[in-house]
């Protein structure tokens, strides 16, 4: 948790562009966010 309060935006926008957001925390103490955006 904790990932900053930009990433609800991100997903509101990925949401409506029909895209996908994924978070991976796999590293400690970082995280990393992907974003795909296929609307038209």
């Amino acid at each position: 948790s904790n990932h900053g309060i930009g990433l609800p935006s991100v997903r509101r926008a990925a949401d409506k562009y029909q895209g996908v957001l994924s978070v991976d925390t796999t590293e400690p103490g970082r995280f990393l966010a992907r974003v795909v955006l296929y609307g038209s």
